[in-house]
C-alpha cells in the first residue's frame, strides 16, 4: 500500500505491526505434514491486491522446496468451491490472508477432502472450520507489540518514522501453530506426531 517507505525505515509518520503472513513456515508446513507432496494449489482473490502479492510469493518459497504452485482465481466466495475443484489433483491447498477466499474456505476444504489433498491455512478459524493446520500470526500478541511502540512515541518520544515495522517470527514466539487431525485424516494425511507435538493448540 506505500505507506511506508521501507520495513526498517517506514519514514512519515507511520509505524506499527504487521501480520505479513510466515510464508516460508507455512509452506514448510506442507512438506513437515505431507513429505511427498510435489504441487500446491491456491484459489485467491482477483480483487484483492494483498492476495496476489501473497500467492506470488508464496510460488517462489515453494519452488525453493521443491513445490509448484497452482492458482484460480475468483470474484466472489461463491465461486471458491469451484475454484479449488478446477486444481483438483493438487497434493496440498493453501489459503492465505484472502477475505474472499477465507469466507468460502469450506469449500476448498471440501475439495481437498474429495481429492485426498491437505489444507494449510493463514488463520487458525479456518483449522476449526476443517483446514489440516494453520501455521498463523498470533493477533494477541501482536497488537500487545503495537501497544509498546505506541509507548514509545506517546511517552518516550520516539519519532514513529524511526521505528521499523515490527514483522512477527517464529524467533519472538508471535507464530502459533493449530491443528486439525480429524481434518487430516479426512484429507487422507494422518498429522506426524512431532507436527502435533508442537502444536500450539489442537482442535477437531
Amino acid at each position: 500500500a506505500k505507506l511506508v517507505d521501507s520495513w526498517e525505515h517506514p519514514g512519515g509518520n507511520i509505524t506499527g505491526t504487521s501480520d505479513y503472513p510466515p510464508i516460508q513456515e507455512q509452506m514448510q508446513l506442507i512438506k513437515d505434514i505431507k513429505p511427498s507432496a510435489k504441487t500446491v494449489g491456491i484459489v485467491y482473490s482477483s480483487s484483492e491486491t494483498t492476495a496476489e502479492v501473497q500467492a506470488n510469493l508464496a510460488k517462489e518459497t515453494a519452488a525453493k522446496l521443491g513445490l509448484e504452485v497452482r492458482t484460480a482465481t475468483v470474484t466472489n466466495s461463491s465461486e471458491v468451491q469451484q475454484a479449488a475443484k478446477s486444481l483438483a489433483g493438487v497434493d496440498a491447498y493453501y489459503v492465505g490472508n484472502d477475505n474472499t477466499v477465507v469466507s468460502g474456505v469450506e469449500g476448498v476444504v471440501q475439495a481437498a477432502e474429495a481429492s485426498g489433498a491437505i489444507v494449510i491455512a493463514a488463520d487458525p478459524d479456518s483449522v476449526v472450520r476443517g483446514a489440516t493446520a494453520a501455521y498463523a500470526v498470533d493477533q494477541f500478541k501482536m497488537g500487545f507489540n503495537a501497544g509498546k511502540m505506541a509507548v514509545d512515541v506517546l511517552k518516550n518520544g520516539m519519532n514513529p518514522g524511526d521505528i521499523p515495522v515490527q514483522r512477527q517470527s517464529d524467533s519472538q514466539g508471535n507464530l502459533a501453530l493449530t491443528v486439525n487431525p480429524a481434518a487430516a485424516e479426512r484429507q487422507g494425511s494422518p498429522l506426524p506426531e512431532a507436527v502435533r507435538a508442537r502444536a500450539d493448540k489442537t482442535v477437531g
